[in-house]
């Protein structure tokens, strides 16, 4: 089932405050049939963040479109993401999806990376309370996936949001990443608490830089704290994971960072999950519905049980077919309006 981008939110402000907060309307990423990077070797030390496994795929695949080389995963990867669009639908969530790139914008930085993605749709842009913000994404080939969502930006503004855009970084070769100029700033690595807003700092040079984070800092001004939020070497970004699943309840993969658990949610329930099922399954990278309310994958039987003696209401979908590249429920979608508990 492929649910369409809706023409317009009419009726509804544009709003995001907490993560746990009820969703009322999100946007859902959708597949690409990319072309596998032909050297695959020669990009390893770049993508290393990517499940344990992909690199299986990527040899398999090396210079093939996706739907050649796997068309069996490429399939269930789109029945997945239109799965949850379709649940979230059912629900009374109002859902858009990004507009399918043109070959001229899947072409753009090709001779870099030959990639192209919009399945993720978390991290190209960036909604904290009424603005939403055009991000700036590291890896080459994911600058294209902007233009999927302008028309949704642009729809966001005459619904009355605050628009703005992260000054785009110097795109390098794959190989050359994390030597890249910034400022980068990724959605997956923001997390809203409210006032507080954490932001995951990396130290694989992958995503979210410094300068990125300076940005927001300057971009949300005193009305907000900003927590820069160092992150272990393997991981891509801060909701790998994390999830705030109600206030005072998350699932936490406490290996991630390098610091400690972020004082935010230093005296909270932790829920704990081990960095290799973090990073190769993503079972933290759940959907948050409402406060005590959640999806996540299938797979993830002894999460499920967990967040059930919490109280936690638990819905699973399969996404095995997503998560190899790197991303779960969160990063594949993004909320542009979640309703506050009164």
């Amino acid at each position: 089932m492929q649910v369409e981008s809706a023409p317009s939110g009419q009726g509804r402000s544009v709003g995001v405050h907490r993560e746990w907060d009820r969703l009322a309307e999100v946007v859902v990423g959708r597949p690409l049939d990319f072309a596998f990077p032909s050297d695959p070797a020669g990009i390893q030390e770049a993508l290393s963040f990517l499940p344990r496994g992909f690199g299986e795929l990527g040899r398999h695949a090396a210079g093939r479109r996706w739907s050649q080389a796997d068309p069996d995963g490429y399939a269930r990867c789109a029945a997945q993401l239109d799965g949850l669009a379709a649940f979230l639908t059912a629900r009374g969530v109002l859902v858009h999806r990004p507009t399918e790139l043109t070959e001229a914008e899947q072409n753009l930085f090709v001779e870099l990376s030959p990639v192209s993605l919009q399945i993720f749709v978390r991290d190209p842009m960036i909604v904290i309370g009424d603005t939403v913000i055009e991000a700036s994404l590291r890896l080459p080939h994911r600058f294209k996936e902007r233009f999927g969502l302008r028309h949704l930006m642009a729809d966001m503004v005459r619904r009355g949001a605050r628009r703005s855009v992260v000054p785009p970084g110097s795109p390098l070769p794959l190989q050359q990443v994390a030597r890249a100029q910034g400022p980068y700033l990724e959605g997956g690595d923001v997390m809203l608490f409210g006032r507080d807003v954490l932001v995951g700092a990396g130290q694989g040079g992958f995503a979210t830089d410094d300068a990125g984070i300076d940005w927001l800092r300057r971009e949300l001004g005193d009305g907000y704290r900003v927590h820069r939020t160092p992150l272990h070497p393997r991981v891509l970004h801060l909701d790998d994971g994390l999830a705030a699943v109600r206030e005072g309840l998350a699932i936490a993969a406490r290996a991630q960072f390098v610091d400690g658990l972020p004082s935010v949610i230093a005296d909270w329930d932790i829920i704990d999950v081990g960095l290799d099922e973090a990073l190769d399954q993503l079972v933290a990278n759940v959907l948050v519905l409402a406060p005590g309310e959640v999806i996540l994958d299938s797979r993830a039987l002894g999460l499920a049980e967990h967040l059930t003696r919490h109280d936690v209401t638990v819905h699973t979908l399969d996404f095995d077919a997503v998560t190899p590249f790197a991303g779960g429920f969160r990063c594949s979608h993004h909320p542009i309006h979640r309703t506050p508990a009164e």
